[in-house]
């Protein structure tokens, strides 16, 4: 959402800002961790996990801003645009599992 104001110029409603700040507020409630104590010696740090958490919705929200300024200015069909991504998101996997040789079975 905020790259749909940021970089499409959009608007939304009151209601879909109040959503987007429900969803927040639940990511935050994920990060918080009740009863745990910290020394001065141990820091903070941000897990694995969470950062794909922050990475996965940083890249939703670029997707879904791009799609929407393919779909204004170059008139494209959703099915077609979805189509194409799912093509071309099977084929950059498929090139790196092939790279790592690991196609067809799972390693521990």
């Amino acid at each position: 959402m905020i790259f749909g104001v940021l970089f499409a110029h959009r608007r939304y409603s009151v209601r879909k800002y109040l959503f987007t700040l429900m969803i927040v507020l639940g990511v935050a409630v994920f990060f918080y961790e009740n009863g745990k104590a910290h020394t001065k010696d141990e820091k903070k740090e941000i897990g694995f996990g969470e950062g794909l958490l922050l990475f996965s919705l940083a890249m939703d929200g670029v997707t879904g801003t791009i799609q929407e300024r393919m779909r204004h200015s170059h008139r494209t069909r959703p099915n077609a645009m979805m189509m194409w991504m799912n093509i071309f998101s099977s084929l950059v996997l498929l090139a790196g599992k092939n790279l790592r040789k690991s196609c067809f079975f799972f390693r521990e």
